[in-house]
């Protein structure tokens, strides 16, 4: 059995990969553009989320090297360049804002969950997904791509939960908390922050506890229900 984690080489994905080793008997699975020094039970692919051949090109390799045997597919890494102003909305950022954060997640789906492990597992699909994609709890506005990519990308979980949902699988967007990391710091400014250690090891806790009746849900790092 073997954990997939998209966007493994830094931060949360890394953080998460670390624990996945330590706590459980899984191999482990990362990919990245960036090369990860492989471990006895991690595995590194080079996959660029933003690049749909390397996206299949990969799924292709793992299947060979471990079969249908995934037991958890951890879709993380992500794009945050966010415009206080719609005046400052440019079409290059927000389509990278979609190809990142919405578009390769949907195009692992399409490639990867035909690896997931038998029913009786109850494999885990998990997004990592950001409160900011909340339409309902959008009080500040701003951010207007990253908002409108992380929505996009909770409706992929809902409608992924129907569909794999029938086959077992539990298909989760996660919220990570503000989280300090290459990808936020310029952003955040004073606001609370937890280092990505910190952040991964609640989400992993939260990750080992969903059981099917989760499937299609949209939870903190506290476990607490955040609205669509």
């Amino acid at each position: 059995m073997a954990v997939f984690i998209q966007g493994g080489s830094k931060g949360i994905g890394n953080a998460l990969a670390q624990l996945y080793l330590k706590q459980t008997p899984y191999k482990v699975i990362v990919t990245s553009r960036t090369p990860v020094k492989e471990q006895e039970r991690l595995k590194w692919y080079q996959m660029d989320i933003r690049d749909p051949g390397q996206i299949q090109s990969v799924s292709q390799q793992v299947e060979k090297d471990y079969g249908k045997e995934l037991q958890a597919v951890l879709n993380v890494s992500g794009f945050l360049d966010p415009e206080k102003s719609v005046r400052q909305a440019s079409f290059d950022t927000i389509l990278e804002h979609f190809e990142t954060n919405t578009i390769g997640p949907l195009l692992v789906a399409k490639h990867f969950s035909g690896l997931l492990a038998k029913p009786q597992n109850h494999p885990l699909w998990i997004n990592l997904s950001a409160r900011t994609g909340s339409i309902e709890d959008n009080k500040l506005g701003g951010w207007y791509s990253y908002r409108m990519s992380k929505a996009a990308l909770n409706q992929l979980t809902r409608t992924l939960s129907h569909e794999l949902g029938r086959k077992g699988v539990i298909v989760c967007s996660l919220h990570p908390g503000t989280v300090k990391t290459d990808l936020s710091s310029k952003f955040i400014g004073n606001a609370h922050t937890m280092s990505p250690e910190e952040s991964a090891a609640k989400l992993f806790q939260v990750i080992q506890s969903l059981k099917p009746e989760d499937n299609g849900s949209f939870l903190d790092y506290q476990r607490k229900p955040i609205p669509w």
